[in-house]
């Protein structure tokens, strides 16, 4: 895309004054430039991440608590 081009852009509409739109889909004269798969793709792929490093941290949290419990209550 050049400056001035012309596009079609799908976004989330959320009503809010945060800069940071969920943009679904851009077209330039018909052709799809960013995809609604490529959107959905992304999102799937923070889930992800987002679900793992919870995992991690709760492991983290029960291992140090069970250190702590045998520290103070022997």
């Amino acid at each position: 895309m050049n400056l001035n081009d012309e596009v079609l852009v799908y976004f989330n509409d959320n009503n809010s004054t945060n800069l940071n739109l969920d943009i679904f889909q851009i077209e330039k004269k018909n052709e799809v430039v960013y995809s609604a798969a490529e959107y959905i793709e992304k999102q799937r792929l923070g889930a992800y991440i987002a679900l793992i490093g919870g995992f991690i941290l709760l492991g983290i949290t029960i291992i140090e608590a069970k250190k702590d419990y045998k520290k103070y209550y022997r």
